[in-house]
């Protein structure tokens, strides 16, 4: 009887506690959603563009459409143009301004990530950065997903070490592709583009006062080419010939 009489006493409480809910869910519910949007609303989104050089038809402008077409309503653009990944994330100037203005909730979008660095170290500790800031990190090159969740650091750390990889694997080519040509008796490096004896004369004329418009009439020269040479060759003359000599079976090679 007791335990029929406390099952009854659980049963009115729950229905208390229903009613109760019900009255309120909804009243709790949309100050949650009120407060969620104005959260929402005082979050900015922020892209990051940047290419490592400039002026060789390589512009942000693409990387700009490719996060404008996926959907992101960026608040602020920050642009790098012919600065090198090499170059810590810190300690470039639209980066660092853009770090200047991030609060905690905001958004960062990149297209791909290697904009954020060129090893894999440099990649995680500005992601690292970056999640205790509370700033979302998302990559276009990930299907947007936000790199600073566990799942995405995964997948960061495997998709950079492979980048880094690919890199050393080129560079080491580059170098023994480098060595072999030495080893045939190549000379690395520009081609030497004037005579000896004419670079001379060059350097002579120069010293006397001709200018480099004149020099470049007289031996029909580009003006660079010869300017570049009398400023490096003229105070070691017999080194330049010495080099031009050692080139010389090279350059008949190609001649040939």
């Amino acid at each position: 009887m007791m335990f029929v009489n406390r099952l009854r006493i659980l049963i009115c409480i729950e229905n208390s506690v229903s009613k109760v809910l019900d009255n309120h869910f909804g009243t709790i519910y949309d100050a949650l959603m009120s407060t969620n949007k104005a959260t929402e609303n005082n979050m900015a989104t922020y892209g990051y563009l940047r290419v490592s050089t400039e002026g060789k038809g390589q512009t942000t402008d693409n990387q700009r459409k490719l996060i404008q077409d996926a959907g992101y309503a960026v608040t602020e653009f920050f642009s790098e143009d012919g600065v090198s990944g090499s170059i810590k994330a810190t300690e470039r100037p639209a980066f660092s301004a853009m770090l200047s203005k991030m609060q905690k909730g905001d958004t960062l979008v990149i297209t791909m990530v290697d904009r954020l660095g060129r090893t894999a170290s440099d990649i995680l500790n500005v992601v690292e950065m970056f999640k205790a800031m509370g700033v979302r990190v998302c990559v276009l090159q990930f299907e947007g997903m936000d790199i600073t969740g566990s799942m995405g650091k995964m997948v960061l750390t495997c998709m950079a070490a492979m980048a880094e990889l690919e890199r050393n694997i080129l560079i080491e080519r580059t170098k023994a592709g480098m060595e072999r040509t030495k080893a045939q008796g190549t000379k690395i490096g520009r081609p030497l583009a004037i005579h000896p004896k004419l670079l001379a004369e060059m350097c002579a004329k120069k010293a006397q006062g001709m200018t480099f418009d004149d020099l470049t009439e007289q031996y029909k020269l580009p003006r660079m080419t010869i300017a570049r040479n009398i400023s490096k060759w003229k105070d070691c003359l017999d080194e330049y010939s010495q080099e031009w000599e050692s080139r010389k079976e090279q350059y008949e090679r190609k001649a040939a």
